[in-house]
């Protein structure tokens, strides 16, 4: 498209107004700007024409974002109404309003330009505002160059503006460069496996340059391949074409023999790698000079000299953190990985810039897959026995970073990670640890990534819905192996899912051919176990798999068309995410071209499970050099940050250890755009439970921390990050969240939060007969109180319930010594929540409590002592090793939060039983009685099951304004046992159960 005239006026004003207030857009580029004649209707004709990564479009798209998310927006408020919620539609169209956009042109951005719903959540201690103070006194030299160049490599206004979000919170919770006494921060952003974390951190890096800091050290995990990854990454997406040949004599070929680019392809074609136009010629702006390159890790200069280096200052009287002397001095770029010896080379040339220039350098520090290496993993025997902290034991890539941290007085640490257990739990009062003691981010799960969550069932409720594949993931994408499993069966197993890469990857090139792109690469990955001599033997068995079944022999094809039909066609009909093939016979063509290229040099497998190994098959393994089509047989060197490009197949048979340890495994998480519906998982039933109960248990972190951002009405952080280990669940107890000596530290009182419902499902395990006794009773006296079947809805759905209006006293006494009673593997998790609600309850912080009984009758009955009818039970399912069950049901937890938020009035059903009285304060007991046989019951029998084969499920939520000190609580741990003991002992004891 031709640009408009005023197209520069136009993303000039977008970008001023997109942190202020909007404007008239159409009237004010006419008369301030000096447009050229702009009319709504030219640019409404622009917007429906041009795509998303046109200047205008991409500009618009991030103004909009921007004012979606002001959390002070007076420009928003309305006739006397406040500004509507951030990332809402309702704050949109107040912006539409003050931008002068007809009805007709709101409406086609709201389908162009959506609001983004998801925002990054943080947690944080209060800070000092000054990257917004000096935001336009600095340059935004190398965030607008990585913004630019991401726009032109096809990412959308909404994605680069949730980076952009999401990487202020991390810069201005960072020390000023520029202050005159020194401060440390230490920070975790926590993201997704194969989410783009490494996208964020560039853009930190990005900033925090712009900003002053001039030693930015990247941490990138323990093996080689991973940090040459980030290494390139880095120099392709911050570095740049200027500052990578800077200083070398370019007018000859003799530099491209020592130059680690010079054969690359990319690099080749002068517009892969970001370009700095303008940097010689612009006052302030640094030089990013490299310390380490695409092939060498950290090392030492001879004759004991320093790569780090910073001449004289240009204000000689002040320090090095003066911004005139900043904006004179080089950033140096270290990208290191976690090794003891090149940690210390790396401390030993920090030591020789000298104490004084070294406590004023503004130092960043990003430690990529932080939970790996980085955490001080000593006992606490072994801490406690230290008699001072020069005897402090540490493990030795902790020493390091410790040392790193000790040295230099402005320092800043900011950790990522996919899995944070273990961070978390890191001791808060150990000063030279990396405990994200300032502030702690949850980025969103992006657009078009495929996660944990996209393989399982999860909120799913099939005894209400029709499970098929167009509703559910492990249908469509899971694979189920066995567990005990002859050779022969072994075989046939992994010809199945080598038949699938052969045919997925066919479907690929139909659809290149076809106008969709599914990217160079088509990988698949075998993963059996941690140990190199299996992976040998696993490789070979693939390669006879593959040699003794080839696909494109007439029965290979015979197996494709079947699979096909049975398996691919349907799927793809489901989960279209490209052009689908009419027949086979459109697809086969392709068949011998996909094989041709996994059989490129004669070996469709690499093996990878050593840096010596790589090296060997460099050239077949660099997603960078050429298209990769090969099957990878690994462990732990693909486990741990590596991507692997274009990963559609993974056969995984490695057993479960730790959550952390198995989430950072599914490298099989990522972006699949184009092909999503391609994606299989060949996985046995037990790992895959294994990777569901750790999907819980992130999600549950995050949830949790959702609710306890922000400040409370004196201006105080709700939670803190000291609060967040306590708040970390395990759903499977056969695997552990994080390894064990990475565990100790964790203590919680009491937990909870208004307005949300909370599942207290840790029930007692299924033989424990006593306990599901006692439950059957205790629920049987709250149940009591429910009358005939009322009908309520979530809005959309209707369902049956009995109810009732219970006093605070019925809640105090379910909750107590006599009542409910929890599994024992789990008393720690769920003691904390009952206090909560228990405690609102004896405190009489609600006025009363709606009890609602869904009426499903899904599993047989069961009689209870104290109702006339038959009680209905409901299936859930229990799978072995757990102690919770699947989640209560969403239509069912809607109208609960409501009767919380806005009473008796938000259900006709409690009208009657509030009578005139309908501005009450209520909490909501949700329960269900679900058949949970311990396998003595008959369960073909009619008669009522008895009650001990029943387990009762409750749900609670309360007012967000019922919750003591406002919309959430955390009663913080305790370090000391002997004062947790102290706080037990005169702990209500009727709660305390």
């Amino acid at each position: 498209m031709t640009a408009p005239a005023w197209q520069h006026d136009v993303t000039m004003l977008l970008t001023a107004d997109a942190q202020t207030v909007p404007r008239p857009l159409v009237a004010t580029v006419n008369v301030l700007m000096g447009g050229q004649g702009l009319t709504e209707e030219a640019l409404a004709a622009h917007l429906e024409a041009a795509p998303l990564t046109d200047p205008v479009v991409h500009r618009l798209h991030r103004a909009l974002l921007a004012w979606d998310s002001h959390a002070e927006a007076p420009w928003a408020a309305l006739d006397g109404e406040p500004a509507p919620p951030p990332h809402t539609t309702a704050r949109r169209h107040r912006a539409y309003a003050r931008l002068g956009f007809s009805d007709s042109l709101a409406q086609a951005l709201d389908l162009k330009c959506p609001v983004v719903e998801n925002h990054e959540v943080v947690i944080s201690k209060e800070f000092e505002p000054w990257y917004e103070e000096a935001k336009g006194a600095r340059h935004s030299f190398y965030w607008a160059h990585y913004e630019d160049y991401l726009r032109a490599k096809g990412w959308g206004a909404d994605v680069i503006e949730s980076l952009d979000s999401a990487s202020d919170d991390v810069v201005r919770r960072l020390s000023d460069p520029t202050r005159p006494e020194a401060k440390k921060t230490r920070g975790l952003v926590i993201g997704y496996v194969q989410s783009g974390k490494t996208a964020n951190f560039t853009g930190v890096i990005a900033k925090a340059v712009d900003s002053g800091y001039r030693l930015v050290i990247v941490l990138t995990g323990t093996v080689e391949m991973l940090r040459a990854q980030t290494q390139r990454r880095l120099d392709k997406e911050l570095v740049g074409y200027e500052n990578l040949v800077h200083g070398l004599d370019t007018t000859g070929d003799t530099w491209l023999k020592e130059f680690d680019y010079a054969g690359d392809p990319e690099w080749q074609d002068g517009t892969s790698f970001v370009h700095h136009q303008g940097i010689e010629i612009t006052d302030g702006v640094p030089r990013i000079i490299r310390a380490t390159t695409l092939g060498a890790d950290y090392k030492r200069l001879k004759q004991e000299l320093t790569k780090l280096r910073f001449p004289s200052r240009p204000k000689k009287s002040a320090p090095l953190n003066d911004p005139e002397n900043l904006a004179a001095a080089d950033a140096y770029l270290a990208v290191v990985k976690k090794n003891s010896t090149t940690l210390k080379k790396l401390i030993t040339d920090l030591k020789a810039v000298g104490s004084k220039t070294l406590g004023e350098l503004p130092i960043l520090i990003i430690d990529d897959e932080s939970d790996q290496a980085s955490l001080d993993t000593t006992s606490p025997k072994v801490k406690a026995a230290a008699a001072t902290d020069a005897e402090r034991k540490r493990t030795a890539i902790n020493k390091a970073i410790s040392e790193i941290l000790s040295l230099a007085p402005r320092a800043q640490y900011v950790g990522y990670t996919a899995t944070p257990f273990a961070n978390v739990f890191v001791d808060p009062t150990d000063e030279q640890d990396i405990f994200p003691s300032d502030f702690l981010i949850t980025l969103p799960r992006p657009v078009d990534y495929m996660g944990v969550a996209d393989f399982h069932d999860i909120e799913r409720d099939w005894s209400t819905e029709t499970r098929d594949l167009t509703t559910s993931n492990r249908m469509a994408f899971v694979r189920d192996l066995e567990t005990d499993i002859d050779a022969a069966d072994l075989d046939a197993e992994l010809l199945d899912a080598v038949d699938a890469f052969v045919l997925s990857g066919a479907l690929k090139l139909y659809r290149e051919r076809h106008g969709t792109s599914t990217g160079r690469h088509h990988t698949m990955l075998v993963h059996e176990s941690v140990k190199k001599a299996e992976h040998r033997e696993t490789a070979d068995r693939v390669r006879d798999v593959w040699s003794a079944h080839p696909a494109t022999s007439p029965i290979g094809i015979g197996r494709l068309e079947a699979l096909w039909e049975s398996d691919y066609r349907p799927v793809c009909v489901a989960r279209q995410d490209g052009p689908v093939p009419e027949s086979f016979a459109a697809i086969k063509p392709y068949i011998g071209d996909a094989y041709a290229r996994m059989t490129k040099d004669g070996d469709p497998v690499i093996v990878v499970n050593s840096d010596a190994e790589l090296q060997a098959n460099a050239k077949r393994l660099n997603f960078d050099a050429e298209a990769v089509w090969r099957i990878l047989v690994g462990g732990t060197k693909l486990s741990r940050g590596f991507t692997v490009e274009g990963l559609t197949v993974s056969y995984y048979r490695r057993s479960a250890g730790q959550g952390d340890t198995l989430m950072q495994a599914g490298r099989w998480f990522g972006y699949r755009k184009g092909y999503r519906d391609l994606v299989r998982l060949f996985i046995p039933d037990d790992l895959y439970q294994a990777f569901e109960a750790v999907l819980r248990d992130e999600e549950a972190l995050r949830l949790e921390l959702a609710q306890y951002e922000g400040f409370d009405e004196s201006g105080k952080p709700l939670l803190t990050p000291q609060a967040v280990p306590p708040l970390i669940r395990q759903h499977l107890p056969a695997v552990k969240l994080t390894a064990r000596n990475k565990m100790w530290n964790a203590r919680l009182i009491e937990q909870g939060v208004g307005g949300r419902i909370r599942d207290l499902y840790m029930v007692p395990s299924a033989d424990d007969t006593d306990a599901k006794k006692q439950n059957a009773k205790a629920i049987a006296r709250l149940l009591a109180h429910t009358g005939e079947s009322v009908r309520l809805s979530d809005g959309k759905n209707l369902f049956d319930a009995r109810v009732a209006l219970v006093d605070n006293a019925n809640v105090t006494e379910l909750l107590g010594s006599q009542g409910l009673r929890w599994h024992t593997a789990a008393s720690e998790l769920v003691r904390p929540q009952v206090r909560f609600y228990g405690n609102v309850a004896r405190d009489k912080r609600v006025d009363r409590w709606a009890v609602i009984w869904p009426q499903l009758g899904t599993g047989g009955h069961t009689t209870l002592p104290g109702l006339s009818t038959p009680a209905p039970l409901v299936t859930r399912s229990r799978r072995p090793g757990r102690y919770d069950f699947s989640g209560s049901d969403r239509k069912h937890r809607i109208p609960a939060e409501s009767l919380a938020a806005i009473g008796p009035r938000a259900a006709d059903a409690f009208l009657d039983l509030a009578g005139a009285d309908t501005d009450l304060d209520l909490g909501v007991v949700l329960v269900y009685l679900a058949l949970d046989p311990s396998g003595k019951a008959d369960l073909r029998s009619e008669s009522p099951v008895v009650p001990t084969e029943v387990t009762v499920l409750v749900s609670m939520v309360i007012p967000e304004q019922s919750a003591p000190g406002g919309r959430a609580l955390v009663w913080e741990r305790v370090q000391d046992d002997e004062i947790h003991r102290d706080l037990a002992a005169v702990d209500d004891p009727t709660v305390a159960s």
